[in-house]
C-alpha cells in the first residue's frame, strides 16, 4: 500500500491555506498603503498646478478629479471583501476542525 503524507502547521493546517489567508491580508495592507500613495501624489500634483482661466480646461480638470475621485470610492469596498473573505475562510476553518 502506498500512504500519502500531507504537510501541516502545528495546528493541523495545511499550509497553502495559512497562506492565503496570510496574502489576503498583505493585499489588504497593500492596497490602503497604495491608494493612500495615490492620493497623496495626486493631490500634491493638483496643487501644483497653475491657477486655470480658460472655461474647458477647467471643465476637464474637474472631470478628471471627479473621476479620479469616482475611483478611490472603490477601494474601501475592495478592502472590505477581502477582510470579509478572510472572515469566512477563518469561520469555516474552525467549523471544519472543530
Amino acid at each position: 500500500m502506498t500512504q500519502t503524507v500531507q504537510a501541516q502547521t502545528a495546528d493541523g493546517e495545511p499550509p497553502v491555506r495559512r497562506a492565503a489567508q496570510v496574502g489576503t491580508i498583505i493585499s489588504v495592507v497593500i492596497l490602503g498603503i497604495v491608494s493612500l500613495i495615490g492620493i497623496l501624489i495626486f493631490a500634491s500634483i493638483s496643487d501644483a498646478l497653475p491657477a486655470i482661466q480658460s472655461t474647458a480646461l477647467s471643465a476637464a480638470s474637474t472631470s478628471v478629479t471627479d473621476g479620479f475621485a469616482s475611483a478611490l470610492e472603490l477601494v474601501p469596498i475592495v478592502m472590505l471583501t477581502l477582510v470579509a473573505m478572510l472572515v469566512i475562510a477563518v469561520v469555516q476553518r474552525m467549523r471544519v476542525v472543530g
